[in-house]
């Protein structure tokens, strides 16, 4: 028996250690300034998206994995590790109030972030390792069109090759 306010909660992803682990799978998350303000101050310490469909970030991430952080039409501002992931599926309005009451003192959305985002029925939420500045960021993150999240098919050791001429130079939004 099923109570409203309950979700599914998947197992923890990347808890168990696996070579690609060990260097991880880099991401670009495409946050607006405020989010991304709080997470360089060390404020929100879960990036959390929450979605009507299956889609990227659920599924794609696990723990160590780095995580590139840029506002929209702006440079990557922070490099993040992930330390926990927790996926979430067969979400429902209660179920998603309760996750707002649960976790939002580390998410730090507004309530319409929320009420916008009471009907979707998949969620990951990313637990972020203190923000440092870009280590090894790509050297261009190519156009989202909407989308706000990308997971790079490089290792961090190709990427670091790749922007090794390139990665203090400041990017322009029409470059992104």
């Amino acid at each position: 028996m099923s109570h409203a306010h309950e979700y599914r909660r998947l197992e923890p992803r990347g808890n168990s250690p696996r070579r690609s682990e060990v260097v991880g799978t880099q991401h670009v998350a495409i946050l607006q300034p405020r989010y991304l303000d709080l997470i360089v101050a060390g404020r929100k310490s879960i990036e959390a998206r929450l979605t009507r469909t299956l889609r990227a970030p659920i599924g794609a991430v696990r723990s160590g994995d780095w995580i590139h952080l840029k506002a929209c039409g702006g440079p990557i501002a922070a490099t993040m590790r992930v330390a926990r992931v927790l996926e979430l599926r067969e979400l429902n309005p209660t179920a998603v109030a309760a996750l707002r009451g649960e976790f939002n003192d580390r998410i730090l959305a507004p309530y319409n972030w929320w009420r916008e985002r009471s009907g979707s029925r998949f969620g990951v939420l990313l637990w972020l390792k203190l923000p440092r500045k870009p280590i090894a960021p790509p050297s261009q993150v190519p156009r989202q069109y909407g989308g706000a999240w990308l997971t790079l098919r490089d290792s961090p050791a190709t990427m670091l090759h790749k922007c090794s001429s390139g990665c203090g130079r400041s990017h322009h939004s029409s470059g992104w």
